[in-house]
């Protein structure tokens, strides 16, 4: 069965922006499970499980932005039902019933380890805004060398010649 990728959340220069929130309803979602639980806890192994458990229907599989081996959510369309991790940088709290998989999991190790690792994603968010900033002052020196015009004549000519293709033959 081909899967269909969606990456519903991004690491950008503002930070994480996802639209997680928003998964039950984008896709009317009648069943709808949100997954909570640290690092570590399992979440992506019960994603890949779950996905498993209905392998004979289309699924759309829900990527994770910071890591291609990773899954933030499967949604099976067919049967009007998804599943999330809800825990940050994408918290879902409201609109699904929650799974616990690592209830008052309290460890030192681990808390310094979260730890750490938020301080390495605000170093990245500080890197892309840098990295931002210099994206605007680039476009601000070529905007004004663009041919908007040329351009727009561009587009309206692949429109038309699409057009043309998409007219039924009679």
């Amino acid at each position: 069965m081909n899967d269909i990728t969606l990456y519903a959340g991004a690491n950008t220069y503002k930070g994480f922006v996802g639209y997680y929130n928003n998964i039950k309803e984008m896709f009317n979602l009648e069943k709808f499970y949100i997954l909570k639980g640290t690092s570590g806890s399992g979440k992506n192994t019960f994603l890949k499980k779950f996905r498993e458990q209905f392998n004979d229907q289309p699924a759309i599989i829900l990527y994770c932005s910071a890591d291609p081996d990773s899954w933030d959510g499967v949604i099976i369309p067919n049967l009007n039902v998804g599943i999330i991790d809800g825990t940050a940088p994408h918290v879902v709290d409201d609109g699904g019933e929650h799974i616990i998989l690592s209830d008052n999991i309290t460890n030192k190790k681990i808390e310094k380890l979260q730890s750490k690792k938020q301080k390495a994603y605000n170093k990245i968010y500080n890197s892309m805004k840098k990295a931002y900033s210099f994206h605007m002052q680039l476009e601000a020196e070529y905007k004004p060398l663009i041919d908007f015009k040329s351009h727009q004549e561009l587009l309206d000519n692949c429109v038309a010649a699409i057009r043309v293709e998409s007219v039924p033959n009679d």
